[in-house]
């Protein structure tokens, strides 16, 4: 049985995934002259630590969510998922969702087409 993580250690696992602390602090905090990205990196990491007053805010969380799932990396997802009851995602391959959108697509205008042409077939019966 694979072992419990805690929310920490998964928010932890995402920001790995991106790239490490200090990739994720210029993402949350880089548009912020203000802030000393390597004090931030440093700030991040103690976010992690179990014990430590240093928390992230939910809209820093879900931003952190969000790169991780870009990133291709949605095991977070599944963890959070399982703890309110849903079952693991399926992330949405991107192309496989191109390919049937234009597939749609092409199936509507044959659609379109046919109407097109019967209603072409009866303007040009009531002609006779």
């Amino acid at each position: 049985m694979p072992k419990t993580r805690s929310d920490k250690e998964v928010l932890k696992n995402c920001v790995n995934a991106i790239g490490g602390n200090d990739v994720v602090a210029a993402y949350l905090w880089g548009d912020d002259p203000d802030k000393q990205l390597d004090k931030q990196a440093k700030y991040l990491d103690r976010c992690f630590l179990p014990g430590r007053s240093e928390k992230l805010c939910w809209t820093q969380v879900m931003r952190i969510l969000k790169l991780a799932n870009r990133k291709g990396y949605h095991k977070a997802n599944a963890h959070f998922n399982a703890q309110m009851g849903y079952e693991a995602p399926a992330p949405i391959n991107r192309e496989s969702e191109r390919a049937e959108l234009q597939k749609q697509f092409v199936q509507a205008v044959d659609v379109v087409q046919a109407i097109s042409d019967r209603l072409a077939l009866m303007d040009g019966s009531s002609d006779v």
